[in-house]
Protein backbone atom coordinates (compact mmCIF):
# COMPACT_ATOMS: atom_id res chain seq x y z
CA UNK A 1 0.00 0.00 0.00
CA UNK A 2 1.27 3.40 -0.92
CA UNK A 3 0.57 6.07 1.70
CA UNK A 4 1.30 9.77 1.81
CA UNK A 5 1.08 12.18 4.77
CA UNK A 6 -0.40 15.57 4.03
CA UNK A 7 -1.61 18.29 6.36
CA UNK A 8 -5.25 19.25 6.72
CA UNK A 9 -6.85 22.62 7.51
CA UNK A 10 -10.40 23.76 8.21
CA UNK A 11 -11.96 24.96 4.91
CA UNK A 12 -13.77 27.82 6.64
CA UNK A 13 -11.31 29.11 9.24
CA UNK A 14 -8.16 27.87 7.41
CA UNK A 15 -6.81 26.74 10.79
CA UNK A 16 -4.38 23.81 10.76
CA UNK A 17 -6.09 20.62 11.95
CA UNK A 18 -3.30 18.05 11.79
CA UNK A 19 -1.76 15.38 9.58
CA UNK A 20 -3.94 13.38 7.22
CA UNK A 21 -3.04 10.03 5.65
CA UNK A 22 -3.70 9.29 1.97
CA UNK A 23 -3.71 5.66 0.78
CA UNK A 24 -4.22 3.69 -2.40
CA UNK A 25 -7.81 4.92 -2.70
CA UNK A 26 -6.45 8.44 -3.21
CA UNK A 27 -4.09 7.53 -6.09
CA UNK A 28 -4.58 9.32 -9.39
CA UNK A 29 -6.06 7.18 -12.18
CA UNK A 30 -3.97 9.10 -14.70
CA UNK A 31 -0.53 9.26 -13.04
CA UNK A 32 1.19 6.27 -11.51
CA UNK A 33 2.07 6.47 -7.80
CA UNK A 34 0.69 10.02 -7.56
CA UNK A 35 -1.80 10.79 -4.83
CA UNK A 36 -4.60 13.29 -5.38
CA UNK A 37 -4.31 15.99 -2.71
CA UNK A 38 -7.68 16.99 -1.20
CA UNK A 39 -8.60 20.64 -1.45
CA UNK A 40 -8.37 21.10 2.32
CA UNK A 41 -4.83 19.72 2.58
CA UNK A 42 -1.29 20.90 1.83
CA UNK A 43 1.76 18.74 1.21
CA UNK A 44 4.08 21.14 2.99
CA UNK A 45 4.59 20.55 6.71
CA UNK A 46 3.37 23.43 8.87
CA UNK A 47 5.78 25.41 11.06
CA UNK A 48 5.69 25.05 14.82
CA UNK A 49 3.47 27.71 16.34
CA UNK A 50 5.07 29.71 19.17
CA UNK A 51 2.97 30.89 22.10
CA UNK A 52 0.39 33.43 21.02
CA UNK A 53 0.27 32.27 17.40
CA UNK A 54 -1.65 29.72 15.37
CA UNK A 55 -1.00 28.11 12.00
CA UNK A 56 -3.33 28.86 9.10
CA UNK A 57 -3.32 27.99 5.43
CA UNK A 58 -2.69 30.92 3.10
CA UNK A 59 -2.88 29.90 -0.52
CA UNK A 60 -0.54 26.94 -0.99
CA UNK A 61 1.55 27.52 2.10
CA UNK A 62 1.28 27.98 5.85
CA UNK A 63 1.42 31.19 7.82
CA UNK A 64 1.58 32.15 11.47
CA UNK A 65 -1.18 34.42 12.68
CA UNK A 66 -1.19 36.10 16.09
CA UNK A 67 -4.02 35.02 18.40
CA UNK A 68 -5.97 38.15 19.32
CA UNK A 69 -5.88 38.85 23.04
CA UNK A 70 -9.00 38.06 25.04
CA UNK A 71 -10.37 41.31 26.36
CA UNK A 72 -12.39 40.72 29.53
CA UNK A 73 -15.77 42.40 29.66
CA UNK A 74 -15.87 45.59 31.68
CA UNK A 75 -16.71 45.14 35.33
CA UNK A 76 -20.34 45.99 36.09
CA UNK A 77 -20.90 49.36 37.68
CA UNK A 78 -22.78 49.87 40.93
CA UNK A 79 -25.70 51.25 38.95
CA UNK A 80 -25.76 48.17 36.70
CA UNK A 81 -25.78 45.83 39.68
CA UNK A 82 -28.49 47.83 41.43
CA UNK A 83 -30.64 47.76 38.31
CA UNK A 84 -30.26 43.98 38.02
CA UNK A 85 -30.97 43.42 41.71
CA UNK A 86 -34.06 45.61 41.58
CA UNK A 87 -35.39 43.77 38.55
CA UNK A 88 -34.68 40.40 40.17
CA UNK A 89 -36.43 41.46 43.38
CA UNK A 90 -39.55 42.37 41.42
CA UNK A 91 -39.43 39.08 39.51
CA UNK A 92 -39.08 37.16 42.77
CA UNK A 93 -42.00 39.03 44.31
CA UNK A 94 -44.20 38.20 41.33
CA UNK A 95 -43.29 34.51 41.44
CA UNK A 96 -43.90 34.33 45.18
CA UNK A 97 -47.08 36.40 45.07
CA UNK A 98 -48.70 34.27 42.38
CA UNK A 99 -47.18 30.93 43.37
CA UNK A 100 -49.88 30.02 45.87
CA UNK A 101 -50.07 29.55 49.63
CA UNK A 102 -50.59 26.56 51.87
CA UNK A 103 -53.17 27.17 54.59
CA UNK A 104 -52.79 25.98 58.18
CA UNK A 105 -55.07 23.01 57.40
CA UNK A 106 -52.79 21.90 54.55
CA UNK A 107 -55.01 23.12 51.71
CA UNK A 108 -53.05 24.82 48.92
CA UNK A 109 -54.66 27.81 47.22
CA UNK A 110 -53.47 29.59 44.11
CA UNK A 111 -52.85 33.33 44.48
CA UNK A 112 -52.55 34.69 40.96
CA UNK A 113 -54.39 37.83 39.94
CA UNK A 114 -57.24 35.82 38.45
CA UNK A 115 -57.42 33.65 41.57
CA UNK A 116 -57.65 36.70 43.83
CA UNK A 117 -60.42 38.15 41.67
CA UNK A 118 -62.29 34.84 41.62
CA UNK A 119 -62.32 34.58 45.42
CA UNK A 120 -63.68 38.11 45.75
CA UNK A 121 -66.32 37.36 43.12
CA UNK A 122 -67.45 34.18 44.89
CA UNK A 123 -67.77 36.06 48.19
CA UNK A 124 -69.85 38.76 46.52
CA UNK A 125 -72.11 36.13 44.99
CA UNK A 126 -72.60 34.31 48.30
CA UNK A 127 -73.40 37.57 50.07
CA UNK A 128 -75.88 38.58 47.38
CA UNK A 129 -77.64 35.23 47.10
CA UNK A 130 -77.33 34.02 50.67
CA UNK A 131 -75.63 30.73 49.79
CA UNK A 132 -74.49 28.96 52.98
CA UNK A 133 -71.57 27.13 51.37
CA UNK A 134 -69.74 26.93 48.08
CA UNK A 135 -67.69 24.25 46.36
CA UNK A 136 -64.22 25.71 45.99
CA UNK A 137 -61.56 24.25 43.71
CA UNK A 138 -58.25 24.67 45.55
CA UNK A 139 -54.91 23.74 44.02
CA UNK A 140 -54.85 20.70 46.29
CA UNK A 141 -58.40 19.58 45.43
CA UNK A 142 -62.08 20.33 46.02
CA UNK A 143 -63.24 21.71 49.37
CA UNK A 144 -66.54 23.08 50.67
CA UNK A 145 -66.35 26.49 52.33
CA UNK A 146 -68.75 28.64 54.25
CA UNK A 147 -68.88 32.37 53.67
CA UNK A 148 -66.90 32.95 56.86
CA UNK A 149 -64.26 30.43 55.78
CA UNK A 150 -64.03 32.02 52.35
CA UNK A 151 -63.56 35.44 53.93
CA UNK A 152 -60.80 33.99 56.08
CA UNK A 153 -59.23 32.51 52.96
CA UNK A 154 -59.38 35.90 51.24
CA UNK A 155 -57.69 37.40 54.29
CA UNK A 156 -54.85 34.89 54.08
CA UNK A 157 -54.38 35.60 50.38
CA UNK A 158 -54.50 39.36 50.87
CA UNK A 159 -52.04 39.12 53.74
CA UNK A 160 -49.66 37.07 51.64
CA UNK A 161 -49.84 39.49 48.72
CA UNK A 162 -49.33 42.45 51.06
CA UNK A 163 -46.30 40.79 52.64
CA UNK A 164 -44.81 40.09 49.22
CA UNK A 165 -45.08 43.74 48.20
CA UNK A 166 -43.70 44.93 51.54
CA UNK A 167 -40.70 42.64 51.12
CA UNK A 168 -40.17 43.87 47.57
CA UNK A 169 -40.24 47.48 48.73
CA UNK A 170 -37.75 46.74 51.50
CA UNK A 171 -35.41 45.15 49.00
CA UNK A 172 -35.76 48.03 46.55
CA UNK A 173 -34.93 50.55 49.27
CA UNK A 174 -32.00 48.50 50.55
CA UNK A 175 -30.65 48.06 47.02
CA UNK A 176 -30.93 51.77 46.32
CA UNK A 177 -28.93 52.47 49.50
CA UNK A 178 -25.98 50.26 48.46
CA UNK A 179 -22.89 52.40 48.04
CA UNK A 180 -20.20 49.99 46.78
CA UNK A 181 -19.88 47.38 44.06
CA UNK A 182 -18.77 44.83 46.65
CA UNK A 183 -21.91 45.42 48.70
CA UNK A 184 -24.07 44.94 45.61
CA UNK A 185 -22.24 41.77 44.60
CA UNK A 186 -22.83 40.20 48.01
CA UNK A 187 -26.38 41.44 48.50
CA UNK A 188 -28.69 38.69 49.79
CA UNK A 189 -31.76 38.85 47.59
CA UNK A 190 -33.16 35.63 49.05
CA UNK A 191 -33.67 37.01 52.56
CA UNK A 192 -36.74 38.70 53.98
CA UNK A 193 -39.52 37.16 51.91
CA UNK A 194 -42.74 35.77 53.41
CA UNK A 195 -43.23 32.03 53.57
CA UNK A 196 -45.92 30.59 51.28
CA UNK A 197 -46.88 28.29 54.17
CA UNK A 198 -49.34 30.14 56.41
CA UNK A 199 -49.09 29.53 60.13
CA UNK A 200 -51.25 30.86 62.91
Amino acid sequence: MKIKIVHQFDPETRLYLGPFTLDDTDLSPLEEDVHLIPGDCLEQSPPAAPDGFRVVAEGNTWALVAIPPVVPPPAPSLEDLQSTLTRDATAHRWALETGGITLPNGVKVLTGIDDQTRITSVIAGMEAEGYPTVDFKAASGWIELTLAELRTLRGFVAGHVRACYSAERSHHEAIAALDTVAAAQTYDLAAGWPSPVITI
